[in-house]
């Protein structure tokens, strides 16, 4: 056999290895099964880590504004910004930036950091607490506002919460598919 007699590779690897077309389809057929039974499977498994990087972002940018309030004694805001610049809006899904308010005027003077939450728009953000004009604020005397997130994915068994305490400690736990609202 030889592919100048006008074999198809096909049909020269099947020739090769001994295959009759029969066990080839059910080769395929197996194959696809498996991929099929695979797939939610793996979905799940992106959402998952999509849904852990978006939470230790978000978590590691509140740890930041809790230790910048304190070494710089200034209030610190973490806010949804649609500017990139100032607190605006409450689309906390598209962008948020953390930033000091050095003259305590409730309006941002220096941003630390802007953060892009743009993979949460398969997810809902859920914040509870007395927001100072939309933010997050995050007094220098810790006399902070008890707030919680709420990072609900379409995989409930994936979705995150954590709470903020009065002293700007993160404490975090795992949502039940009752506790996250339908997306």
């Amino acid at each position: 056999l030889s592919p100048s007699k006008g074999l198809t590779l096909l049909e020269l690897l099947i020739a090769l290895k001994g295959l009759t077309l029969l066990e080839l389809l059910i080769a395929i057929a197996v194959f696809a099964i498996i991929a099929v039974l695979g797939v939610p499977s793996f979905y799940n498994y992106l959402d998952y880590q999509r849904t852990q990087a978006v939470f230790n972002d978000l978590k590691s940018n509140l740890q930041t504004a809790a230790i910048e309030t304190k070494t710089r004694h200034k209030f610190v805001y973490v806010c949804p910004s649609a500017d990139a610049a100032t607190c605006s809006g409450t689309d906390w899904r598209s962008r948020y930036i953390v930033c000091v308010d050095s003259n305590s005027d409730q309006t941002c003077d220096v941003v630390l950091k802007t953060a892009n939450a743009s993979s949460l728009q398969s997810m809902t953000v859920d914040v509870s607490a007395a927001l100072v004009a939309g933010a997050l604020r995050f007094h220098p005397g810790g006399e902070n506002n008890t707030t919680s997130f709420s990072l609900c994915s379409k995989f409930h068994e994936n979705s995150e919460k954590f709470a903020i305490n009065s002293f700007g400690s993160i404490s975090a736990s795992v949502l039940t598919a009752a506790e996250c609202p339908s997306s």
